[in-house]
């Protein structure tokens, strides 16, 4: 098949523009694991022209797709009159195409109204014809898309005890809007024939039996959310605010335990969409019925990298030996990292910019060391860094017919001498798309170059002098690889810098399996020196001498297993290594991490503070169990960090792959922050999550985890933060975590002389005095008949009394569980709401918790019991719940009749088992005594007997 590429360079962009109400430059990346399939390329056409009309009609004839851009690897064969290719890329909010381990569309995403990394897409999704397990594809991409641009959440239940909440007398399905139509059920479908009897929602005085869900009727009469069951046929709209202004089909359910509620604090899908600048302040205004949505289609090949070095060689850059380290790391780069066929140019720039080496490809050792060779060894003069853009810019019109996605890689250590000069090329690169990163070198680096590097498309990275962190890695990390191969790139296991002299050095790396082609062990020092190598692990043994300042030994195969290396020199001196090493197998382990944000004034103290975010993944599957840590360095280590995947704030949901932290102050300080991330998995406690909550499916998911039985390393490199306003004498401004796994474990139920009266046992995760560290001083626990009110005016709520009762908060991390008395004479048909917020010993209050609902009776009366030690027991995770009825907890006049009746029926089950018992063996007896009259030998019976109470 002949495919014609037609691409309109002048337009491409690497990130989304909405554009007249049309989205442009929407970039769908396939993957080059995905074998050339031009059938998928026309699905992927067909799939997109219908989900585009239907975010036209969900969002009411506002916003469609006008461009999209299919992005293919360079290693599939196009042939056609035209064929425009673009180089590598930088791509943002961007659809994957990829047949990873995991199957479910689903987008990574990070905080409400922010957008999402990318959305994730099989090609056996895209190739289906007819609706999939998920939904109709166009559905499927909308409710997506809600996640990828708009930041929204989904609004069905995704933990087991999210499905329910009490609500007006009874249990109510997780679900948006409250109008969907389905049934309470457990099973495949909902459909077991036991359900009518353990999943009564009428029965809202005991709790829920944990293998209960709903299933959403495929076809029915209401609509429901985009961001809820994506899978029904009658999907329409995004929820709106609950008043009465808003159709009743379209509220949104705020009570309902979902993530949206919970990350948007109950906000409703357009509330938040009308917040974002899709929306707000009349953009995207309503178009008529009949407009095209239509999209163009422009199909691209990603082509090598064509980049130009830009160096600064001012004076400044003598001090700390920075030249020397750029130097050096640069030798590392153009020996290792740069791949065959990228195009490289260089230039100097002090008080003016020169042409150093003119844009080259490079093919072979010969181009890489008449390159290195033009990499500047000393500084002189002042800075001009709008001269080396603007000349980086010149050469690459020269040599390229367009510029688009071009590169250019920015190092300074210094303030800019001309201001006019840097704002003029920068807007020609932005105007001509040229991609700029910018590496600060040294806290005295220009602030401006980090806005640079964010209005081109481009990112930030910052090399300090005294860190851990060594150029070589910066470097690196600056030099981006191709979008298309996230799978098939070096993936950096070890790497550090260690600033005491010594005449040695040691470490140990693991390679696990899927990992293991071309291994390179680098090792850079700051003096020439002899140096020997020996390089020791699973049936290998390797020694190597090199003189000069650095060593690489590749080694093109490695088995699993642990190495251990050792460096011996003739000196003392400063050392830096980086073990990277090529995957041997499709889905390897991919770590990536990255700060909710890269400036942070911490004068603004309504502004939250900044988080870590570690995404650990095999196959797009969440990777669990890994052990991570952050090192945050300014001229120092200021601390280490914990990042975590338990749900508890900031982490949002447990169990997806994404461990997270806040920054707290004692990790800050003004100026640049460099993070660096190691992270470990230890054999056999790892695991591959085979199912994450992405689009809702009609099928139960029954794939179990894989269970990563070897130990394997990471490490990354996140883009620095830059600190402003921050004063160590600040007062402790830092408030307790939010807690976010407030739930009701059990409830029993007791008649009194009084009326009925139900003791609700509620557990939650203890936070923090500093976020989620240490441990909070107290807690205020309030309710109120209206949810509005817990949720936007909590201090206005009843503060539950707990009388003398003692409730200290516990470290965090570890589990609360308290019981809740309500009673009341009259029928419980009400709904009473309950939050938590903790507070520490400056009086900071933190955040609401998510927030719970118990159904009450008119008059009620809440009052706390006391903390207790319960667990959930087996029979309650494996059987039908019944009603309880604790001995504390009931009038004296009715103890005799309960303990008579108890001990009936104990009895009673004692005699039928004895019954049973005769009966099976006198049967057992009669089997036997048939088998010998024929002849055989009696096999063994197994007789399962089970009682229900």
């Amino acid at each position: 098949m002949i495919l014609v590429i037609f691409l309109t360079v002048c337009s491409f962009t690497s990130a989304i523009v909405l554009k007249d109400n049309g989205y442009e430059d929407v970039n769908i990346v396939i993957q080059d694991s995905v074998e050339p399939n031009w059938t998928l390329i026309e699905r992927i056409k067909k799939v997109f022209t219908d989900a585009s009309r239907r975010l036209f009609e969900a969002t009411e004839n506002r916003v469609y797709y006008r461009r999209i851009n299919i992005i293919l690897p360079k290693t599939w064969t196009v042939k056609g009159e035209n064929n425009f290719k673009v180089q590598s890329l930088l791509v943002k909010g961007y659809v994957t195409v990829e047949e990873g381990i995991l199957k479910q569309p689903h987008v990574r995403q990070q905080g409400c109204g922010e957008e999402g990394q990318y959305m994730y897409l099989t090609p056996s999704f895209l190739l289906k014809n007819g609706s999939t397990i998920y939904g109709k594809h166009e559905s499927v991409i909308v409710h997506e898309w809600g996640h990828l641009r708009w930041g929204l959440f989904d609004e069905y239940a995704q933990q087991d005890h999210t499905r329910f909440y009490q609500h007006d007398g009874k249990w109510e399905p997780t679900r948006c809007t409250a109008k969907v139509e389905g049934r309470v059920g457990f099973g495949f479908r909902c459909g077991d024939s036991q359900s009518l009897k353990y999943c009564d929602v009428n029965n809202a005085s005991r709790s829920m039996f944990g293998k209960c869900r709903f299933c959403p009727s495929i076809s029915q009469s209401a609509n429901t959310s985009i961001m809820s069951f994506q899978l029904v046929q009658s999907i329409a709209m995004f929820c709106d605010k609950d008043e009465p202004a808003t159709p009743e089909w379209q509220r949104h359910n705020r009570r309902a335990p979902t993530m949206q509620n919970k990350m948007c604090k109950g906000k409703s899908a357009w509330e938040v969409m009308r917040e974002h600048e899709d929306f707000s302040n009349g953009a995207s205004p309503v178009l008529t019925e009949d407009t095209d949505t239509s999209p163009e289609f422009v199909i691209i090949q990603e082509a090598e990298a064509k980049r130009v070095l830009v160096l600064d060689i001012s004076s400044s850059m003598n001090g700390e030996s920075r030249i020397e380290h750029l130097h050096d790391a640069g030798v590392y780069v153009l020996q290792e990292v740069l791949r065959n066929g990228s195009w490289l140019g260089i230039v100097w720039f002090s008080r003016s910019a020169t042409q150093k080496n003119e844009i080259v490809q490079i093919t072979d050792d010969s181009v890489r060391e008449k390159l290195i060779q033009k990499l500047p060894s000393n500084g002189r003069g002042g800075t001009c860094i709008g001269c080396g853009i603007s000349l980086a810019i010149q050469m690459l019109e020269a040599t390229f017919t367009s510029m688009k996605g071009c590169e250019i890689i920015l190092m300074s250590d210094g303030k800019d001498g001309n201001a006019n000069q840097l704002t003029t090329a920068t807007q020609k690169a932005i105007s001509n798309g040229v991609v700029i990163t910018a590496v600060s070198i040294s806290q005295a680096a220009d602030p401006r170059m980090i806005n640079i590097a964010s209005d081109t498309g481009g990112k930030h990275f910052t090399y300090l002098d005294r860190g851990r962190i060594s150029f070589a890695a910066v470097f690196s990390e600056a030099v981006s690889g191709l979008v298309t191969e996230t799978d098939n790139q070096a993936l950096t296991i070890l790497s550090e810098s260690l600033r005491v002299p010594s005449d040695r050095l040691h470490f140990t790396f693991q390679i696990e399996t899927g990992l293991g082609e071309s291994t390179s062990i680098s090792v850079l020092t700051s003096l020439n020196v002899i140096l020997n190598m020996t390089f020791v692990g699973t049936e290998s043994y390797f020694e190597y001498s090199n003189v000069g300042k650095s060593l690489t030994w590749t080694v093109e195969h490695l088995k699993p297993g642990e190495y251990i290396v050792t460096v011996i020199s003739s000196n003392h001196h400063t050392w830096d290594y980086i073990v990277k090493s090529l995957p041997s197998e499709p889905h390897p382990i991919l770590v990536t991490s990255r700060l909710s944000t890269t400036k942070f004034d911490f004068s603004l103290q309504s502004a939250d503070l900044p988080v870590l975010y570690v995404d650990v993944t095999k196959g797009k599957a969440p990777v669990v169990g890994a052990i991570i840590e952050a090192h945050v360095e300014a001229s120092s280590n200021l601390c280490t960090l914990s990042p975590k995947d338990n749900g508890q704030d900031p982490d949002s949901l447990e169990s997806d792959g994404i461990y997270s932290v806040y920054l707290l102050p004692k990790c800050l300080t003004n100026g640049r922050l460099n993070i660096r991330v190691t992270v470990n998995g230890q054999a056999n406690n790892t695991y591959a999550i085979k199912f994450i909550n992405g689009a809702l499916s009609e099928d139960e998911n029954e794939a179990g985890p894989e269970v990563i039985s070897e130990g394997f390393q990471r490490f990354s490199l996140p883009e620095p933060i830059f600190v402003e306003s921050f004063s160590s004498s600040t007062s402790d401004i830092v408030a307790p975590g939010q807690i976010t796994d407030v739930n009701i474990l059990n409830i029993v139920t007791v008649m009194t002389s009084k009326g009925e009266r139900r003791n609700f046992t509620i557990s939650w995760t203890a936070t923090g005095n500093d976020m989620n560290i240490g441990q909070a001083s107290s807690y205020e626990i309030r309710y109120a008949d209206d949810i509005d009110t817990i949720v936007d005016n909590f201090s206005s709520a009843k503060t539950l009394d707990i009388g003398n009762v003692s409730l200290t908060p516990k470290q965090s991390g570890m589990t609360e569980t308290i019981v809740i008395s309500v009673n009341a004479e009259e029928t419980y048909v009400d709904t009473a709401y309950l939050g938590i917020a903790a507070v520490d010993e400056a009086g900071n209050q933190g955040k609401v918790s998510n927030i719970v609902s118990v159904v009450v009776a008119k008059g009620f009366r809440m009052s706390f019991e006391g903390e207790t030690n319960y667990t959930e027991t087996e029979d309650e995770i494996i059987t039908a719940p019944v009603t309880t009825t604790s001995r504390s907890n009931v009038d004296d006049n009715h103890i005799g009749l309960i303990v008579g009746v108890s001990a009936g029926v104990v009895i009673g089950m004692v005699v039928i088992g004895l019954i049973l018992f005769l009966v099976l063996r006198k049967r057992r007896e009669q089997s036997s005594k048939e088998a010998s009259g024929m002849g055989q030998t009696s096999p063994h019976e197994h007789v399962n007997v089970s009682f229900v109470a």
